[in-house]
């Protein structure tokens, strides 16, 4: 069940509807208490980043109607999801991608990084929108253990293309993290930012004043940079390290940025970012 929310340093948009569309000539929101005007027709879209543990709560017990239930509430556009099972023993054989997509009534893509326990692991993109294509790399890293990857999307929203992506990068080992973040880096320059804007979220294993987020910072607009958004762990988060960025600034701009506060359901805490997008 959904515990209440925690809201850190910004304002959400009570009553938002996904993708709405501004007939108004001028539309005031709230970002961290400063009054900004949107210009008319833009989109908004909601973009839920969730390292969802396969499932398995802090209290030890794998439920995913507990992580539907959170994305329902939040009423996302866009979920990118990390580590997530599909047809393992330890989740008892269930496709997990599908069964969050039946429970939300949205679109499920699931991405394989790894067999694991008689199935697969991986990460998955929820979503409102009908997929264009999908593709997703493999990171540098370490091989014989859990490889890493990057999977994107492309959908169209309010009239453009739009790549949606979801990674998780290493947990332990700087050297590596930064690698990936090199390769992040490497696979959009080919992708013009004024037609395809870019998002990408995940769990980086990196805090803000890390080295691999000076290096994101250098090419990408971190959603709520300036503020304090810990994420992890789950009960009582003390630091930041799951984000949503954004690439093509003429294209998109970052309306507010909040941690979801459910202590129970993940051992990690989600985030949650509206973005609007010029057509």
């Amino acid at each position: 069940m959904l515990r209440h929310w925690q809201l850190h340093g910004t304002i959400p948009l009570p009553g938002l509807i996904s993708v709405k569309f501004l007939i108004a000539a001028v539309f005031v929101v709230l970002v961290g208490g400063a009054a900004q005007a949107n210009e008319p027709n833009q989109s908004i879209i909601r973009v839920l980043t969730y390292n969802i543990h396969h499932g398995e709560g802090t209290d030890g017990n794998v439920d995913l109607q507990r992580i539907a239930d959170v994305i329902r509430r939040a009423n996302p556009d866009f979920v990118a999801l990390q580590e997530v099972d599909r047809n393992t023993q330890r989740t008892g054989g269930i496709d997990q991608t599908k069964q969050l997509a039946e429970l939300t009534g949205m679109h499920g893509y699931f991405f394989r990084q790894i067999d694991f326990a008689g199935g697969e692991y991986g990460q998955a993109i929820l979503t409102k929108s009908d997929l264009i294509e999908r593709q997703q790399f493999m990171l540098p890293g370490e091989p014989e253990r859990e490889q890493r990857l990057l999977a994107r999307a492309l959908f169209t929203v309010g009239g453009k293309q739009l790549w949606f992506a979801t990674t998780h990068l290493h947990h332990a080992d700087n050297d590596i993290r930064e690698g990936q973040v090199a390769a992040l880096n490497a696979l959009f320059p080919k992708i013009d930012p004024m037609k395809q804007p870019a998002i990408v979220c995940g769990d980086f294993n990196a805090v803000p004043e890390s080295q691999a987020m000076k290096t994101i910072a250098g090419a990408w607009t971190i959603s709520g940079a300036e503020k304090n958004l810990p994420t992890f762990p789950a009960v009582k988060p003390t630091r930041q390290i799951d984000y949503v960025i954004v690439r093509g600034a003429n294209e998109m701009r970052v309306i507010s940025t909040t941690v979801l506060a459910e202590p129970l359901a993940s051992d990690h805490c989600p985030l949650m970012v509206e973005i609007a997008i010029t057509p």
